[in-house]
């Protein structure tokens, strides 16, 4: 029936997915930081600090600015193409197999209905593309690093960083960039972190929520969805 639904439109419509927990049954930065304490690039008290960090940051009671700059200071000089690679490995064989199956068939509706999909993330791109190359999704607004002259990471993101108000700044430019309704526009996502933009959207989808995203959903009456690995795609 949901499916339905989506396929029932006049016009094509900006439709956006986070990613951690939303498309994927995984937190992206908390894998990534145990890949890099079992290569003993960190130890475990670092990999501990970094998963804290991460926790706090998913339900709202961290700022996000300041995660950033502790977690990237750590990549200062770390070529991009090693993390373009150990991040692609990394997607291919722990990632892509937790892509929920309701995930690929709500994309594969939008995208069969016209829609402008989008996956609308805090993580960064060399996780992003790869999940979005792999749901067909050409869209991928995301947390970008920045990157010296020589080819390696400087330690610090461009601004604003795709979190609260910055993902808000990035749907409503993508909106007017493909001459969209934000209004009219989707928005799947778990965290009670992305409130500003499922309050502008029309269409919120609270996607296996976290509580307190649930409890608002709830005194909302916004449809909450409840994806599962486990669940079988006709």
């Amino acid at each position: 029936m949901a499916n339905q639904k989506v396929l029932n439109s006049a016009r094509p419509r900006a439709v956006f997915f986070d990613l951690a927990l939303t498309l994927v049954a995984e937190i992206s930065g908390r894998l990534y930081a145990q890949e890099r304490r079992r290569r003993k690039e960190i130890s475990r008290t670092h990999s501990l600090r970094i998963a804290w960090w991460l926790a706090l940051y998913s339900v709202g009671l961290i700022n996000a600015q300041k995660v950033a700059t502790r977690a990237l200071a750590d990549y200062e000089g770390t070529s991009e193409q090693k993390m373009r690679k150990d991040c692609l490995e990394m997607v291919k064989n722990s990632l892509e197999p937790r892509i929920y199956p309701e995930a690929r068939e709500r994309v594969k509706a939008h995208l069969d209905a016209g829609d402008h999909v989008a996956i609308l993330s805090a993580a960064t791109p060399y996780i992003a593309q790869p999940i979005a190359h792999s749901l067909n999704i050409d869209s991928v607004l995301c947390t970008e690093l920045e990157v010296d002259q020589t080819g390696d990471l400087t330690g610090r993101a461009h601004q604003p960083l795709c979190f609260g108000e910055g993902k808000v700044q990035k749907a409503k430019h993508f909106i007017e960039e493909h001459e969209l309704s934000l209004a009219e526009s989707y928005f799947y996502t778990d965290s009670i972190t992305d409130r500003p933009l499922l309050e502008l959207v029309n269409h919120p989808r609270p996607t296996n929520p976290d509580r307190r995203l649930r409890s608002l959903a709830r005194r909302r009456g916004w449809p909450i969805e409840d994806w599962s690995l486990g669940a079988s795609v006709d």
